[in-house]
């Protein structure tokens, strides 16, 4: 409020010196009736009430005057007298009528081209918005004032518009251009001092600036500048005791370091025979572990070589590639995680125009994954083989109650299961049939005719486990014509789970779009972009077990 007060101030003393029109302007447009006695006296009483506060008396009184200039169409006095109004409306607070008369004053200047009035009423209008926090009519009229101001070339002026400035970065929390302008206008503040200090005129500015300025500035400027250095000197005072604190945390660890290192030191001194009696206890204790050590590395060693064994035997029970190959044009981009898989792909030539194929996920990796492979191999091609069953609905369907009974889920914990995706292949002259259904795996196909990708979801649900213990599972398929160029993608999740050097996933999107690039070249080449791709875009450590299967039409 202290700034407020300030600017107020600036102002009433800028309407009654800086900015009164002199009277060599003055040029009337119709005969005066109004003594110059009779503007004296009316003045006289304006200023004894408004000294005493008597404000309701001075309004009255000025309004009385711009009656009679009105009469006379004076238009100076008009003006001077719609500023006296709007200054008393605005020690009231009544910032409508204070609005309204020096609106009058400033549409008044502004016909007439009086540049320093006019910019006069621009920063107190730009002032009256601004205590009704109306920030964009602020700065309308702070940009009027800037642009004019400059032309001028008056310092006082100037200053009050830094004033003003400085108020409008306060209110709308922009500390650092709030200071900024306050110290403008300290600065030309002490400027103009300076320079009228000895001038003819000293005795009256003296009055006007030293008397009441330069205390203002002491109370007031100094006041709004300290609010907003406060939390700049609070801000250094959090950092000194910042400092302070870590220099005396410091202290005390490297006290504390220090009495730690003493006592050890004389407890190494005092029990340098304990210590002596336990290294060779550790040494002991070393070779043991290095029998162990040794005992360890053979038990990993056979381990190892069982499980690369059982990769023998597993790679052993997934489908022939070489007979894949004379029926579809294909690339497989396979990868267990710990030697043995619990993903594994299955192919079966149902004759020499058909085909069944699928990739399945089967629960865990590693030795207890390759375990569930190899029922899953088995209960397939019973199915198929034994059953003859060959439609992928009807498979799955099969395959999910096989599981239950083989792994006993009805009377055991066990959960296990498997993810798949299934399809049948029929080539029929220069087009092919598929028929796809799915356990919680997407198929992926791709029409080279119409570029795009169908991302066909599977049953939500997965073979085995909880699943299969819900009664009437019914799995089901869809059927997918395909003609040459097109291409479909089975796969387990552990490609699109694998995460990023970025960690992120690897995703889908990724995936196919990768795939897309190579459209146009043949099954293996098609594959080589992605894995490099994969392998540049993947962190080091391998998620899961990764089955890629890519079928070419």
């Amino acid at each position: 409020m202290k700034i407020k007060a300030l600017i107020f101030c600036l102002f009433c003393f800028c309407a009654t010196v800086t900015h009164a029109v002199p009277k060599e302007s003055y040029i009337p447009t119709k005969q005066a009736h109004i003594t110059d006695d009779f503007i004296d006296s009316i003045n006289t009483v304006i200023r004894l009430n408004w000294k005493k506060d008597n404000i309701d008396i001075a309004i009255e009184k000025l309004l009385l005057l711009l009656s009679e200039y009105q009469k006379i169409d004076n238009t100076i006095g008009i003006i001077k007298t719609c500023n006296k109004l709007g200054f008393l409306y605005l020690k009231v607070q009544d910032f409508d009528r204070a609005f309204s008369y020096f609106k009058n004053a400033h549409d008044l200047n502004q016909a007439r081209k009086l540049h320093k009035n006019l910019l006069f009423n621009q920063l107190i209008l730009a002032y009256i918005n601004l205590q009704e926090d109306d920030f964009v009519n602020t700065q309308f009229y702070l940009k009027e004032a800037s642009n004019s101001v400059m032309l001028l070339g008056d310092s006082s002026l100037i200053r009050r518009m830094y004033g003003i400035t400085a108020l409008y970065y306060e209110k709308i929390k922009d500390n650092d251009k709030a200071l900024d302008y306050f110290k403008r206008y300290e600065l030309i503040t002490i400027a103009l001092i300076e320079t009228h200090r000895n001038s003819a005129n000293r005795n009256a500015f003296k009055d006007i600036i030293l008397d009441t300025e330069t205390n203002l500035l002491d109370d007031n400027i100094k006041f709004g500048l300290h609010n907003l250095q406060l939390k700049e000197k609070e801000d250094r005072i959090e950092q000194v005791q910042k400092v302070k604190n870590i220099l005396l945390s410091g202290i005390i660890v490297n006290v504390i370091v220090l009495l730690v290192l003493v006592y050890l030191l004389i407890d190494r001194i005092r029990d340098n025979r304990v210590l002596n009696q336990k290294n060779l206890k550790i040494e002991q204790q070393k070779s043991e572990l290095s029998l162990q050590k040794e005992k360890l590395t053979i038990q990993n060693k056979n381990i190892t070589s069982s499980i690369n064994y059982a990769q023998t035997i597993q790679n052993a029970s997934l489908a022939d590639l070489n007979l894949m190959s004379e029926m579809i044009d294909f690339a497989l981009f396979y990868r267990p995680k710990d030697i043995v898989s619990g993903d594994f792909y299955w192919y079966h030539k149902v004759s020499d125009t058909t085909c069944l194929v699928a990739v399945v996920d089967s629960t865990g990796h590693g030795v207890p994954g390759a375990f569930m492979s190899l029922i899953g191999i088995q209960l397939l091609n019973e199915i198929v083989v034994g059953k003859r069953i060959e439609e992928p609905a009807a498979i799955i369907t099969e395959l999910n109650k096989s599981l239950f009974k083989a792994l006993k889920q009805e009377t055991s914990e066990n959960e296990d299961g498997m993810d798949i995706c299934l399809c049948k292949i029929e080539k029929k002259e220069n087009l092919y049939n598929i028929t796809y259904s799915g356990a919680k795996r997407p198929l992926y196909f791709y029409s080279k005719t119409l570029e795009a990708y169908q991302i066909i979801a599977g049953n939500p649900n997965s073979t085995g486990g909880r699943y299969a213990k819900k009664a009437n599972i019914e799995y089901t398929q869809i059927q997918i014509e395909a003609q040459p160029g097109d291409f479909m993608v089975l796969s387990s999740d552990g490609m699109i789970d694998q995460p990023t050097k970025e960690n992120k996933k690897y995703g889908s999107q990724r995936f196919l779009e990768q795939l897309k690039k190579g459209v146009a070249l043949n099954s293996k080449e098609q594959m080589s972009i992605f894995v490099n791709d994969f392998e540049t875009m993947k962190k080091e450590d391998q998620r899961d077990d990764l089955t890629v299967l890519l079928i070419k039409f």
